[in-house]
């Protein structure tokens, strides 16, 4: 896969993030703390990405945005609040990053003389072997 030259950071200011109670590690703490983190980012409200880069990732994460054009990544390993917002954070622009990038045409490749050669030979050594087959005729 490319890497991405130069990946764009969406600003916290985008990005909506409420937290709930969380089902991971914590013991009696999950059943008193909202520590799991949910962060919703609006596709069409960002400002720091272009209509065209807008679209692409609109494509590449189809199956990820809901019908208000949010991504939304949920992280609830950590026992913190802000654990759990830093990994979230990171795992959406890492998300947004992979979604950029353009993966490089192939380049149809024509089969070499050796390969045709041997290709030809195998027909020809089936085709006698289906001849043996055949009943003989007096």
């Amino acid at each position: 896969m490319p890497k991405v030259e130069d990946p764009k950071i969406i600003p916290e200011a985008e990005l909506q993030i409420d937290y709930a109670r969380s089902g991971g590690k914590g013991g009696q703490n999950v059943n008193k703390r909202s520590s799991k983190a949910q962060i919703r980012w609006n596709i069409g409200a960002s400002k720091v990405f272009s209509g065209e880069e807008k679209d692409r990732i609109r494509h590449e994460l189809a199956n990820r945005i809901n019908s208000k054009d949010e991504v939304l990544i949920e992280s609830q390993e950590e026992r913190s609040q802000e654990d759990n917002k830093r990994i979230g954070i990171g795992r959406l622009n890492r998300l947004i990053a992979s979604a950029l990038v353009v993966p490089e045409g192939r380049i149809p490749t024509k089969p070499t003389v050796g390969s045709r050669e041997r290709r030809l030979a195998e027909k020809e050594r089936r085709g006698r072997i289906k001849e043996s087959r055949r009943k003989v005729v007096d």
